[in-house]
């Protein structure tokens, strides 16, 4: 229960269950002295306000830092009628998803820049409401250290799978609907205990295996219908060695580590950068770019169908010591590192301890939880599911046993068509489009470079927070000088600039070298 009151100050305020949310006297004064306290080293970019109630804090931000940007949590409907409206507002309630609206908000250059408040007199009043936001938050930057983690180590090779993959597929395939219920083969050791019913009801629904699970599933001799590729680097393509089959179509971005000798057909991922759009336009499916290869295969089967989809294996723990279903592609590496003195388990266990920090007391690592958070989301997912889930919460995923999976797989479902077309594509147009792309590249680049003498902290700011073809390139090939630039660029102009012409350097060498290597292909 709410009620509002004029302050004598003569602006509105605001009591839940009789307690004061804003000062009885003068509440912008309240703000303005609440703000005065805060301590900023620099002036942030923007602030995400938890609970602002009226929105009194709003106002006096804005008018300290006329520049900044503002995201607006309100913890009730209500209450958000008569709340300031200023800046980017987000309502308990209204279906939008927290995290999207987060990353259409804060780029990577801005993370450090970014400030989170709490007017504690409205957030007390929705504990509940409020441990919700402050959950997803977490997440979503858990979720961006991730891809911060990852662009800077696997950048380059991006732009270079996406080359070759570009121009090497030579088998496209377009997937057109899928009416029958789609199960996700997960390698956790759990995928173990749905064998059986793969087998036994194997006409009964689509099987998509994500790449580590390819080990136990040939063991078992099962052969799913497409596979769901993802990761950039050397063990994606150990994974698919336990393909054996080269009719199965593979489901993946551009970016996707290359493999020379694959010869199944490919369902492109439009993920929706600058280059892919450049390169596969509308002709593929258009699907966020996500940190697992789990969340990327249900994001893309949300787009061609609404059958139930199960997650099979999904554990994001260890069993015991096991961190994977047997066998998997990582049981070469436990194999070779043992000897007399040093046993098979002993090592299961080790890597248990130092993956978990924990010898007894953990079976989960950050990587899971960052990973099992995703899935931790109720509006991120529908008509989802998961066999016999461990001990690690995804309230975005319904659990299911075996008695009522098998229920579900007996419902009457239509079965259609799953293959819309497939065609050869010309190597040599498609090396022609992609040099085209780099070719143009080196134009914007070259243009850069005579900008950079005269670029100010402002320049520099609107030029990384603002999306384009180039500082996409730059993120791929020189994201750490990025980064530096971040805690340089307001403070420090001549190291800056020099920063600029490195982050140049770095690009335009390894976009001529391309070039150049593309030559000899």
């Amino acid at each position: 229960m709410f009620t509002t009151e004029i302050a004598r100050s003569g602006e509105l305020t605001l009591f839940i269950e009789g307690k004061a949310v804003h000062s009885k006297y003068d509440p912008v004064a309240e703000a303005n002295t609440f703000l005065k306290k805060q301590c900023y080293k620099n002036s942030p970019h923007i602030f995400i306000l938890i609970g602002p109630g009226l929105g009194y804090l709003k106002s006096s931000i804005i008018k300290v830092y006329p520049k900044v940007k503002i995201l607006s949590l309100h913890l009730d409907k209500q209450i958000f009628k008569y709340a300031n409206k200023i800046g980017h507002n987000w309502i308990y309630g209204d279906n939008k998803d927290l995290g999207s609206e987060l990353s259409h908000l804060i780029p990577d250059f801005l993370l450090s820049e970014t400030v989170i408040l709490k007017w504690f007199p409205c957030t007390e009043n929705f504990p509940a409401r409020t441990k919700y936001i402050e959950t997803r938050i977490q997440q979503f930057f858990l979720e961006r250290k991730g891809s911060i983690f990852t662009t800077g180590y696997f950048g380059r090779k991006w732009i270079r799978n996406a080359y070759y993959n570009f121009i090497k597929t030579r088998q496209l395939v377009k997937i057109d609907n899928i009416d029958l219920p789609v199960l996700i083969a997960a390698s956790g050791p759990s995928l173990r205990d749905a064998i059986d019913i793969i087998r036994d009801y194997r006409d009964k629904f689509i099987l998509a295996a994500l790449p580590s699970s390819l080990a136990a599933l040939n063991d078992a001799d099962i052969r799913p219908d497409f596979i769901f590729h993802t990761d950039p680097g050397f063990w994606a393509n150990e994974h698919l060695k336990h393909l054996q089959d080269t009719a199965v179509p593979i489901i993946m971005p551009l970016t996707s580590s290359f493999k020379s000798n694959l010869e199944n057909p490919v369902i492109f991922i439009n993920q929706g950068s600058f280059l892919e759009n450049m390169l596969l336009g509308d002709t593929f499916l258009q699907v966020p770019s996500h940190g697992t290869v789990a969340g990327t295969a249900y994001l893309f089967l949300r787009k061609i169908t609404n059958s139930p989809v199960v997650y099979l294996g999904l554990d994001f723990c260890f069993n015991d010591v096991l961190e994977h279903v047997k066998p998997h592609s990582f049981d070469i590496l436990n194999n070779l590192n043992q000897n007399r003195f040093l046993g098979y388990l002993h090592i299961l266990f080790e890597k248990h301890k130092i993956y978990t920090g924990s010898a007894n007391n953990s079976n989960t690592t950050s990587a899971f939880s960052t990973y099992s958070g995703w899935f931790n989301n109720e509006s991120r997912l529908s008509n989802a599911f998961r066999f016999n889930p461990t001990e690690i919460i995804t309230n975005g995923l319904i659990s299911i046993d075996s008695k009522q999976l098998i229920i579900l797989l007996n419902r009457n479902f239509q079965i259609g068509k799953t293959k819309k077309f497939t065609k050869l594509t010309d190597i040599n147009f498609n090396k022609t489009t992609f040099n085209k792309i780099l070719n143009y590249i080196i134009l914007l680049l070259d243009n850069f470079r005579l900008e950079i003498p005269t670029m100010n902290s402002e320049q520099i700011l609107n030029f990384f927070t603002n999306s384009n073809l180039l500082t996409e390139v730059f993120q791929y090939t020189a994201y750490s000088d990025i980064l530096k630039l971040t805690h340089y660029y307001r403070n420090d102009i001549n190291k800056s600039i020099k920063l600029l012409e490195e982050i140049y350097s770095k690009t335009h060498f390894f976009i001529e070298d391309l070039l150049i290597r593309s030559k000899y292909e």
